[in-house]
């Protein structure tokens, strides 16, 4: 069996990862976009929640959230947290108020 013929499986295994990577970045910078939404802290799992950014037209698919506007204060975060009895201290957000 010739080089060639030995390297042609592992090409087309790294063309198709290289594929999965491309579309996993991709998906990466589309919910990056959402990012211009307004925000809602949604209680995730016990008594932590997370600020989340939802375009116009979605939201939670839960009850246990509270919207927060495209601009907050930390007040307004801190009153949210309370509503849902969740810590100040359990409230995680990646995305800037």
């Amino acid at each position: 069996m010739s080089r060639l013929a030995e390297l042609a499986p592992r090409a087309r295994g790294v063309a198709a990862a290289v594929v999965i990577a491309a579309a996993v970045a991709g998906c990466g910078a589309t919910g990056a976009s959402n990012t211009k939404g307004p925000r809602w802290l949604v209680k995730v799992k016990g008594n932590y929640a997370n600020v989340y950014a939802y375009p116009d037209t979605n939201k939670p698919g839960t009850s246990a959230a509270v919207e927060l506007g495209t601009k907050f204060s930390l007040k307004q975060l801190d009153a949210a947290a309370a509503r849902l009895g969740i810590p100040r201290s359990h409230v995680t957000s990646d995305i800037g108020s």
